[in-house]
């Protein structure tokens, strides 16, 4: 009930304020937040066809690992146990071992990856930035500011709102 007495005071006073000409209400930016959404799904997509992919070449390239790096993989794969081969391919490119093994084109798959995990990281950063600036901005909007105060003062008395700060 409240919920929804206090949905329909919010827009009444929208109402009200267009009715008089004052600064009316807004709407937080969706399609600017679905932008950075679209975004960082895109980095993410990427990042898990990189994984899957790589995870499917792990049995070949940690084969061309030298003896000294592949004992390094093997006691990590006795320590951290990853289960699946997205998680120990993920625990290769983050150890570093992709620099050991002496093929180029893996060796230039490892560089790929630190740009792919860059871009995903800044397409999450990025969304949040937005997400958090459109709501904002919808938060410290006028119109929007008057209709919530409109929700609190109808719990309160004629006394109560006669004492305080009304805007």
């Amino acid at each position: 009930y409240e919920f929804l007495r206090n949905t329909v005071l919010h827009e009444v006073q929208h109402a009200v304020q267009k009715r008089e000409g004052f600064v009316a209400g807004t709407t937080i930016n969706k399609s600017a937040i679905n932008r950075a959404l679209d975004r960082r799904n895109n980095a993410m997509i990427d990042y898990n066809n990189y994984i899957t992919s790589f995870a499917e070449n792990l049995d070949t390239i940690t084969s061309a690992l030298p003896q000294e790096a592949r004992q390094k993989w093997d006691n990590m794969l006795e320590t951290n146990d990853p289960v699946t081969p997205v998680g120990k391919a993920i625990d290769f490119l983050a150890n570093n071992l992709h620099k050991e093994v002496p093929i180029n084109k893996w060796v230039l798959t490892g560089d790929r990856f630190r740009d792919i995990v860059a871009r995903k990281v800044e397409a999450e950063n990025y969304y949040r930035e937005v997400e958090d600036r459109e709501y904002e901005n919808y938060r410290r909007n006028q119109g929007e500011v008057e209709a919530r105060k409109t929700e609190t003062n109808s719990r309160k008395t004629q006394e109560e709102i006669d004492s305080s700060n009304v805007f």
